[in-house]
């Protein structure tokens, strides 16, 4: 007998392809309590890092601009910081000979002869340059006419193009005092950038710029590339993030590359690493574990839990999400104590070179389970934290699924991050270009407003918005601004229009961690279904997340008497007295008499202990 023909009608692509539920990472990620709770995890970590810098420089410590790359280039900091500060000392030696900008300095290589000489004169130069414009600009509006404003302007900025010859003396001294705020705010800009840094402000400059090119690189599915030049190949950790490339490295180098600043953090600066690391690992464990929870639900059931129950579970399983992380990293350090005190054992003289070759397999086996354990801290750390806030457990069920899932299905989650990256790259740089169309339609028409009112000493093609906010641009949402040549007013509004603009700019880098939190959820959930054949749906839910209770529907008038409701007790006299067939089925009725509705069920009243659907 032939098969009948089957007509295929759809085709259930989720089912198919599982990874096509991470195109659903976008929709949960924009959601605005997860953002919000992003927005303050990354305001948090910013004011914990800067407090910290002014701690640490307090105590004179700082790092050098460039000083990072330098580290992961593998060069000498302690012999390339003493280039960077022999270059800075011929830049302020050139500063203070020509005596331009500041009160010339006849012999300016004995004024930083020494290093300590040259760092107090570095920290000093800018006030000294600020206090010269203003003495410039004094003797501009006390000059009585107009040769005596020419040389004042000749002696500042030699070269500069004169006013028009019939301009009259106040038109001159405006002309004048545009032409000195040039080279001041120059040799400003200069001395900036030789200023150190805060160790918060250098790791997190080197960071940023990682992550943009990690997104160009993921953008332009260049996975794997380490880099070329116009000569050709370049090594990969002689490789700048200074400006994102989409031929730069590519997106596991540059991971690699993020992951050796914090290598320099450790090896550079340990105590401030330990203080750094907890406190943040502490606000993120409550703010990425709510964010978590709120996609565990969201992605699960499509419910959106308020925000203060979600920081309330996070809360409650602060323990599990804090000690997540750590324990495999105590782990491996109690594992390289362990070989450190056998390499002293080693070290022994004649008993130590037989018994220490004769045991070295314990050594061998110390390094295998550390690398286990550092290839599954790293390739399943972004699982532990929806561990717990889809399974409702502690630390130790986030590790042991977190390494299970990634272990027995490595080429699947592997996939699984790769398009998770290209997805996010697409998206993140969606949301950079909204919010940078965001900034240009908000300064355009403000702009056309304020050039009616331009700013003295701004320039004569400048608005007075522009002299409150540099103009935005792709590769910098917020540009630097340099407080300098301004009056007190434009400086205290630029402060105002750069805390909204800052706003803005922090909430597209909450969006991308809102992303991270939740495509890791999704991806659990996909692991999960691989691993141990759990559905989708099921997540952990608590006695504060059970359904509410359904109301029973009223019942319905009926024409025949009702019958008396037995009292509680005679309640069981009468049910033991009645004949099992009445007492256990319900009578047959005839055909003119309507058959009974049967018993409803009692309404859940949401209470009792946890349950998983």
């Amino acid at each position: 007998m032939a098969e009948q023909p089957t007509e295929l009608r759809r085709i259930n692509w989720t089912e198919v392809f599982g990874f096509v539920h991470i195109f659903r990472t976008f929709r949960l990620a924009v959601h605005p309590s997860k953002v919000g709770l992003a927005l303050v995890g990354v305001v948090a970590t910013v004011v914990v890092g800067f407090v910290m810098d002014r701690i640490w420089q307090a105590a004179g410590q700082s790092a050098l601009p460039g000083e990072i790359s330098a580290y992961i280039a593998g060069a000498d900091l302690d012999r390339w910081r003493e280039d960077q500060v022999r270059h800075g000392r011929s830049v302020v030696m050139g500063i203070l000979a020509a005596g331009r900008v500041v009160g010339r300095v006849e012999n300016a290589g004995a004024a930083v002869d020494t290093e300590q000489e040259y760092w107090d004169r570095l920290r000093r130069l800018p006030d000294d340059i600020r206090s010269h414009y203003e003495g410039v600009l004094r003797e501009i509006e006390q000059a009585a006419d107009r040769a005596a404003v020419l040389a004042i302007v000749q002696k500042v900025a030699p070269g500069a193009a004169p006013p028009a010859a019939q301009a009259d003396l106040a038109v001159v001294k405006q002309h004048a005092r545009e032409q000195v705020l040039t080279p001041h705010r120059q040799a400003l800009e200069e001395v900036h950038r030789l200023q150190p840094r805060g160790i918060f402000c250098s790791l997190l400059r080197h960071k940023r710029n990682g992550i943009r090119q990690a997104v160009e690189a993921a953008a332009a599915f260049n996975f794997l590339g380490t880099g070329r030049t116009a000569e050709g190949p370049r090594p990969l950790r002689q490789q700048s993030l200074e400006v994102p490339d989409a031929a730069g490295p590519g997106l596991l180098p540059t991971l690699y590359l993020i992951a050796l600043g914090a290598q320099w953090l450790i090896a550079r600066h340990w105590l401030y690493a330990i203080f750094f690391f907890v406190i943040c690992l502490a606000i993120w464990s409550l703010v990425g574990g709510a964010i978590c929870r709120i996609a565990a639900l969201h992605a699960a059931r499509d419910e959106k839990i308020p925000l203060k129950q979600a920081v309330s579970f996070a809360w409650r399983k602060f323990l599990g999400f804090f000690a997540a992380p750590l324990i495999p990293a105590g782990l491996i350090a109690f594992m390289g104590a362990a070989l450190f005190v056998g390499g002293l054992f080693l070290s022994i003289p004649y008993v130590g070179e037989i018994l220490g070759g004769i045991l070295f397999f314990l050594a061998l086996l110390g390094g295998f389970v550390m690398a286990l354990v550092a290839v599954g801290a790293v390739a399943g750390g972004s699982l532990m934290w929806p561990t717990v806030a889809v399974e409702g457990s502690d630390s130790f069920d986030a590790i042991s699924r977190s390494f299970s899932y990634v272990y027995s299905k490595p080429w699947r989650a592997l996939l699984y991050f790769l398009v998770a990256s290209v997805y996010g790259a697409f998206c993140f740089l969606f949301v950079w270009f909204f919010a940078l169309l965001t900034l240009v339609l908000t300064r355009v028409p403000v702009e056309w407003g304020t050039r009616i009112a331009a700013r003295e000493g701004a320039g004569p093609d400048m608005s007075k918005l522009d002299v409150l906010w540099t103009p935005p641009s792709f590769e910098s949402l917020m540009p630097g601004w340099l407080a300098f040549g301004r009056e007190h007013a434009d400086i205290i509004g630029a402060w105002l229009i750069w805390f909204w603009v800052a706003l803005v700019v922090a909430t597209v880098w909450a969006f991308l961690v809102s992303f991270y939190y939740s495509g890791s959820t999704i991806i659990y959930y996909l692991l999960r279904r691989e691993v141990d054949a759990t559905d989708l749906e099921e997540v952990y839910l608590d006695e504060a997340e059970e359904e509410e209770p359904v109301t029973p529907p009223a019942p319905t008038p009926s024409a025949e008497p009702a019958t008396p409701a037995p009292t509680a007790g005679t309640a069981g006299d009468q049910a033991a007295a009645a004949p099992p067939s009445q007492s256990s089925a319900p009578r047959s009725s005839g055909p003119g008499t309507p058959s009974p509705a049967p018993p409803e069920s009692p309404p859940d009243s949401g209470s009792g202990a946890p349950r998983t659907t």
